[in-house]
């Protein structure tokens, strides 16, 4: 199976709103990659629209950007949980 790999969350987003799918999340000490199925080998196509500034609807890209932080940040907690350390950029402000 085809994939391609992306740490940049805005390019996640994109792809998200362009209709590819995540197959998984992959962290290389604290960078976290989105590993995408790309059966169609049309990902870097779309990764270089997304330099061009090639237009996707704006309610579509802002739930894929919700989807991405939320997968990324979702990862980031469970390893922080797992090693036991306290980051304070991974607790909630005065609760």
């Amino acid at each position: 199976m085809n994939e391609i790999s992306v740490s940049n969350i805005d390019i996640c987003g994109f792809l998200i709103a362009r209709g590819f799918e995540v197959s998984r999340l992959e962290q290389n000490g604290r960078l976290i990659f989105v590993i995408f199925s790309d059966p169609l080998n049309k990902a870097k196509l779309a990764i270089s629209e997304y330099y061009k500034d090639v237009p996707v609807p704006a309610k579509t890209f802002v739930s894929a950007m919700k989807q991405a932080k939320d997968m990324i940040f979702e990862q980031k907690r469970q390893m922080f949980s797992k090693t036991g350390q306290d980051d304070e950029a991974y607790k909630p402000t005065n609760r």
